[in-house]
């Protein structure tokens, strides 16, 4: 293999492209609603730490520790600690996937300039091949994604049990990796469910469309509603949403209990979980 000169500039820039690339699409697939901004603080946390290859090599073993730290801190900063295992095993494949496509083009061109030190790997070629190379990945990686999630949402459905003031209703749910709404002050996973699903514990006179209506209608209820912005393609608002006393979904390996919000929905046919309820 020749010899390859490093320029740092080319570098980190090139690091900074390729890790935002690399955690957008592991936004796009763990579904994680994020500001792009902590994508780009993260992915130039990530080229900063490129500049890791022109240290002297401090051994495999402490090398790959060293590298697991940078990742693990590289979607901290990405994702928040609340997904930071997940978002870390996701950052490791896609990064594999970026890697072996990106390495596959540089064996079509038959390119003789890549340096690997520290387990960072350095590509002594054109960017434009690298920028093309990862956009290609990422397109690739985004059409598998959205034929795998659109598959999940077809066939995956869950049996749901709520329960208020000993009250019980059961219902089959639709698993929507799409569904990525959040009751704002808890951050708790929400639940939307068309009325007649949950009727039998609700009282008659509870309304769930009129927002005026909120503290008259938790009174009724029993419990505090909460507003639950929402946005689709076609606009944004609001759903009325309470926490019930107990959610739990059966799966085949078992039942999970969680801790969830019921958002009352007259558009939705049934009841839609997003990937949160099941992780």
């Amino acid at each position: 293999m020749k010899s390859v000169a490093v320029y740092i500039d080319v570098l980190m820039a090139l690091n900074l492209f390729f890790n935002y690339f690399s955690l957008l699409a592991v936004a796009k697939f763990l579904y994680l609603k994020v500001k792009r901004k902590r994508l780009v603080f993260g992915a130039l946390l990530g080229a900063i730490y490129s500049i890791y290859i022109i240290f002297p090599s401090p051994g495999m073993l402490l090398s790959i520790l060293v590298k697991v730290l940078m990742a693990i801190s590289i979607v901290y900063v990405s994702f928040g600690i609340s997904k930071v295992f997940k978002s870390f095993l996701c950052f490791l494949v896609i990064n594999l996937a970026f890697a072996g496509f990106s390495s596959i083009i540089w064996d079509v061109l038959n390119v003789n300039c890549m340096l690997v030190h520290n387990h960072v790997v350095y590509f002594g070629i054109s960017p434009l091949i690298l920028v093309c190379s990862t956009l290609v990945a990422y397109i690739i990686i985004e059409l598998i994604n959205r034929i795998i999630g659109k598959h999940s949402c077809e066939k995956a459905f869950y049996h749901i049990k709520v329960a208020i003031s000993e009250k019980y209703a059961v219902f089959d749910a639709c698993l929507d990796t799409g569904n990525n709404l959040k009751e704002p002050f808890s951050n708790l996973p929400v639940i939307l469910v068309n009325k007649s699903c949950i009727k039998n514990i609700l009282p008659s006179d509870v309304n769930f469309e009129d927002t005026n209506m909120m503290e008259k209608s938790s009174l009724k209820l029993g419990k505090k509603l909460r507003l639950i912005p929402f946005g689709t393609i076609l606009g944004e608002g609001t759903l009325l949403a309470f926490k019930p006393d107990n959610v739990v979904i059966e799966t085949k390996s078992g039942n999970i209990n969680r801790e969830a919000y019921i958002a009352i929905c007259s558009k939705v046919n049934g009841a839609i979980i997003g990937s949160d309820m099941i992780c």
